[in-house]
């Protein structure tokens, strides 16, 4: 985590998660991300292969035409092997799309679930660790 960059409400809320015990629920939460990143990244995976295999010299690429300006197949060309490739280059995007929706449905169902289960713990626990900068700030305040 790049802490330059984040307020300090950002910083110390983010200390407090990772001070929380994680409930059975965001455990089986965290794990069904990780599931679906491994999914993503797999995809992801298969389409720069795709999109490397199209594109490569002597390929006609993603989305140019197969036909020259007479209606003729281009010549040295597996017609059949493109069209192929492309239409499960489409389907990958589609799956991919459709992942990374239910990915960000679960990050925010996480990010809930620990709102709440750190709304719950709070009462009983009230530890909230300064961070130096704060520590800094209130000795100044002090002087």
């Amino acid at each position: 985590i790049n802490a330059e960059y984040m307020g300090i409400s950002a910083r110390r809320e983010i200390l407090s998660y990772i001070q929380m015990e994680p409930t059975p629920e965001l455990v089986m939460l965290r794990e069904q991300l990780l599931e679906l990143d491994k999914k993503k990244k797999s995809i992801e995976g298969e389409i720069m292969s795709l999109t490397e295999t199209l594109t490569a010299k002597g390929m006609p690429g993603v989305s140019s035409p197969l036909v020259d300006k007479e209606g003729f197949p281009l010549p040295g060309i597996d017609i059949y092997a493109v069209r192929t490739m492309r239409n499960k280059l489409i389907y990958l995007k589609n799956d991919h799309t459709a992942l990374m929706k239910q990915i960000d449905i679960g990050l925010k169902k996480l990010h809930a679930s620990y709102k709440e289960a750190k709304k719950v713990s709070a009462p009983a626990a009230e530890v909230i660790t300064k961070l130096p900068e704060e520590k800094k700030v209130q000795q100044k305040q002090a002087d």
